[in-house]
């Protein structure tokens, strides 16, 4: 997949979305294939490929700023969305963030989309370093955390860029978050090998902090206003997990704090091989 900038709605500001990654729909994914930078178009897809099925549990989280003018926030307050249906809110974020549950109204129908693309960059297959950048998609990740059976803990900031409580942090093989053994940290989901205990130091912040990656493939940055400020996130290159902030704070030689979460990741000791899938 690609990374693209683009409008679903004329006006809107332009957000950025990697293709493969769990917050972009099925038929929206399918529609930007094949676009070029600077082209306009709109596009309609069937039920199965926006809201699903009427039967289906859909659950949607927006992010700050994104909430219809005069919506309340408050759980079962039904929002009116730009399109003229009601969706359902259904849970509040302590970041500003909220679900809304559209099963109810927005399931079984066709959802129509205008696309603007602005820039297209196309991924690498194979990281600097050798390792696949293939994307693995949203349900072959579930599949992997449910016979994984991941902490839950794990699951919320992995898949719902939840933050663990500071100076908790486990790995899912359960190294803290202030450990030195020598070793890499991979992915928790993918197995991408992500940073290396070379590469940590002590913030005093209570979470895992490294002032570079393995290598510059394997991680996405990308702008971040979710809690009211602008941070840089960064996630998986392969699976679009969730991993953390970066903060130009960090010690030399790069200046730079990836300030992530333990539960994200896996720890494999030194001596012991990272798999390269």
């Amino acid at each position: 997949g690609s990374e693209f900038d683009s409008s679903r709605k004329p006006g809107r500001k332009p957000f950025t979305f990697s293709l493969g990654m769990q917050e972009v729909v099925p038929g929206f994914e399918r529609a930007c294939l094949g676009m070029v930078a600077g082209e306009t178009k709109v596009s309609s897809f069937p039920p199965e490929d926006g809201y699903g099925k009427p039967s289906d549990d859909l659950v949607i989280t927006l992010q700050p700023g994104t909430l219809p003018a005069g919506a309340k926030l408050d759980l079962g307050t039904e929002v009116k969305l730009p399109t003229g249906q009601v969706a359902r809110v259904v849970d509040v974020g302590s970041d500003g963030s909220f679900k809304i549950d559209a099963n109810h109204v927005l399931a079984g129908q066709a959802l129509t989309y205008q696309i603007e693309l602005l820039t297209c960059i196309v991924p690498k297959s194979k990281s600097n370093t050798g390792y696949s950048l293939q994307k693995v998609g949203l349900e072959e990740q579930m599949r992997e955390a449910k016979a994984a059976n991941l902490p839950q803990m794990t699951l919320n900031v992995i898949f719902n860029h939840g933050t663990e409580p500071p100076f908790t942090g486990k790995t899912v093989d359960g190294t803290s978050y202030d450990s030195t053994l020598p070793g890499t940290w991979v992915c928790a989901v993918g197995g991408l090998p992500l940073f290396s205990t070379d590469a940590k130091f002590e913030s005093g912040t209570g979470w895992p902090s490294f002032f570079k990656p393995i290598d510059a493939d394997h991680v996405i940055e990308r702008a971040d206003s979710s809690s009211g400020m602008t941070r840089v996130e960064v996630l998986c290159a392969r699976t679009g997990a969730h991993l953390g902030h970066v903060f130009p704070d960090g010690p030399p030689p790069s200046g730079q704090r990836y300030c992530v979460n333990a539960a994200a990741f896996k720890f494999v000791p030194q001596g012991t091989a990272v798999e390269n899938i």
